[in-house]
Formats: structure tokens, sequence, C-alpha cells
């Protein structure tokens, strides 16, 4: 078993815009729909006024290069567009959201903001947004939200995927703060039996009541046999994944294992035979994309070869990435990358798996 690069592809970039956290799907008509966030000039934060989702459409990774993004949701603070075609082929869209508050609305959610150094604005999350779709990603309208949850705090936040089970419900994990919000984040499942219409939640993913490790930024991949392997990003742990499981469509998990493996955030994808390959960002040298091919179960981690997928990174505002089979064991990989002074830029990598 093996990864080879074939070649790198900057899919877009501009000297005036931060580009930043991607996310590709591949459509039910053979498009490829990459997702990613810009902001005007670097970027000042989450909260930064200027940051909107944006989307580029296409036919092959050639197409896309030549794309011109548009913006999709234009509202203030609203963060990168990941996007999950769904059995019928309907198109969810979810995102992250921040918004600026004044100082009584700080007050009823202290530690949860954020402030702008020398300006004093400060912003507080908000539930995620749930865009739809039902024109191959033409058109995009607000659907639902998701969260509040009680107990922790205004918005939760999510780095993952929606998973669409057999029997149509909908799972999106998601994170937050049980406790004071300078302490370690859990880790939780929402589900949808109505199509994205509306979310609970269902379980608790991970979470360390001693707050000494914290799960945040969470992959949900479903195996060959069905179980399901939760991919997790932790706080206090050097950046190491943890992994939980559960064999009742997750509403029961394991306790999180450290797998020793340094990385964040992880994308699985499941190739055409069956073998998944996952992919994570580095933010210790060498900066970049890197990735392991794991049998279908996703059991032994550690021992799966690491390959740098992309390691000429500038400095650790790298990664992020994303991943989609564009052919039979071919892979494209996307994230988003520097490598100097420049604004980051969204760049991609065709993988052949072997």
């Amino acid at each position: 078993m093996g990864i080879n690069v074939v070649e790198h592809v900057e899919l877009f970039r501009d000297p005036e815009r931060f580009c930043g956290n991607p996310n590709v799907e591949r459509l039910s008509n053979g498009n490829l729909l990459l997702g990613f966030r810009w902001s005007d000039g670097r970027l000042r934060g989450d909260w930064d006024p200027s940051v909107r989702p944006v989307q580029m459409n296409a036919s092959s990774v050639e197409a896309l290069a030549q794309t011109e993004p548009r913006v999709i949701h234009d509202a203030d603070s609203t963060l990168t567009p990941y996007t999950k075609q769904l059995s019928d082929d309907t198109l969810l869209c979810a995102v992250n959201r921040w918004r600026v508050v004044g100082e009584s609305e700080v007050a009823r959610f202290p530690g949860y903001e954020r402030v702008e150094a020398g300006t004093g604005v400060a912003a507080l999350p908000a539930p995620i947004l749930i865009l739809r779709s039902d024109d191959a990603a033409e058109s995009w309208q607000p659907y639902a939200d998701v969260g509040p949850e009680e107990g922790f705090g205004p918005g939760l936040g999510f780095r993952g995927n929606i998973l669409e089970l057999a029997n149509g419900d909908l799972l999106f994990p998601v994170w937050g703060r049980l406790r004071p919000p300078e302490i370690a984040a859990t880790s939780i499942l929402m589900r949808s039996t109505d199509r994205g219409a509306t979310w609970h939640k269902l379980a608790t993913i991970a979470d360390d009541a001693t707050s000494t490790v914290g799960f945040n930024e969470t992959f949900v991949h479903q195996t060959d046999r069905g179980e399901l392997v939760a991919f997790l990003r932790t706080s206090g742990a050097d950046g190491n994944l943890f992994t939980a499981r559960s064999d009742d469509n997750g509403l029961n998990w394991s306790r999180p294992v450290d797998s020793h493996v340094y990385g964040f955030p992880h994308w699985a994808t499941r190739l055409s035979d069956g073998r998944v390959l996952l992919t994570y960002g580095a933010r210790q040298e060498p900066y970049g994309t890197r990735a392991r091919l794991l049998h279908s179960d996703c059991e032994e981690i550690a021992g799966a070869e690491e390959v740098i997928i992309r390691g000429d990174g500038s400095n650790g505002a790298v990664g992020y990435p994303a991943a989609v089979e564009i052919a039979d064991n071919v892979v494209l990989v996307v994230y988003y990358h520097r490598t100097g002074e420049e604004l980051s830029w969204i760049g991609g990598s065709v993988v052949e798996i072997s």
C-alpha cells in the first residue's frame, strides 16, 4: 500500500485576500464543489467582519483552478462552507458564525468573547448555520440553526462533516464547552431525523471531566461494517489524534483513545476499494499536510506509514485538509497553504493510491 503525490495545483490565490480552511465535495453530476473562506486582507480573527464563505464549482481539477469563487452567504463573520450532498441530491452546507456584541451581551457569557486588539470590538460565537440548495449549488437559502445547546454557551463550533446513515438520519459532530470557557472542550453529536431541518443532541462523543484533555474539531466516519469512528482534534495532548467508536449509530461511544499520531484536524475519505485515506494538517516542521492509508476498519493508525503531501509551508498557518476521490484510487486533497510572507491561499494535491 502506498500514497504517491502526482502533482500540486494552485486552486485559488489572491494577494489581497486571506483564504483558508477548504472543503471539497464531488457532486452527483460529477462536478467538484470547492468551498473555503476569504477575508479582505489579513485575517483579523474568526470574527473579522469581512470573512465570507465562497465556493467554486467545476467539472475537473483543471477547470476548478480557472474558476472564480463566489460568495454564497453575504453576512459578516460567516466562515467556511462545508457541503454534504444527501442521497436525494439535496445539498446541505454548514458554516460557523460569529457576531459582534456589546458589553451587556459579553456580560451574559463571560469568557466566551474574543476582543480585537486595540479596538475593543468584542464578538461571541453564534449558532451554526445550515444552508440548503436544491439546484446543485447554484443558489443557497438559510435552512436551519444548530445550537446553542444547553450548558454550552452562546454557540457551538465544528470542523468536520455531516454523515447520512442508511435509515436517513443525519449525524453532525460539533463541540462546545460545558465548564468555564477557558477549560477544555467537549465533542458532542447532533442528529437530524428530518433531513436537516432541525437538530438535537444525540450523545457526547468525548469529554474529560478533569479538563486535562479537550476534544474539539471532530470528523465521524462510518466503516464498511457499520461502526462509527470519531477522529478527534485535542488540546492538552501534544496535538495528538484521539479516536472513539460507536456500534449503535452514535448513541454510545467508547472511551477516547490516544493514537499517538500528531496532527489536526482530520478528514477520512473512503476509497473505491474500501480503504480509507486519513489526511490532516501539521503545524510543526515540516509545515503542511500529511496522510496515512488505513484499512477499512480504521484501526492501527500509528502503524500506517505517514506520507507528507505538502511540507514546504512557511509557518503553522497551513493545513485543514479535505479530500475526495476523483477516480478509482485517485484523490484530490485540498488545503490552505503559504510558503512565504504572502497571504494564505488554497492549494490542492492529486495523489494516487496503490
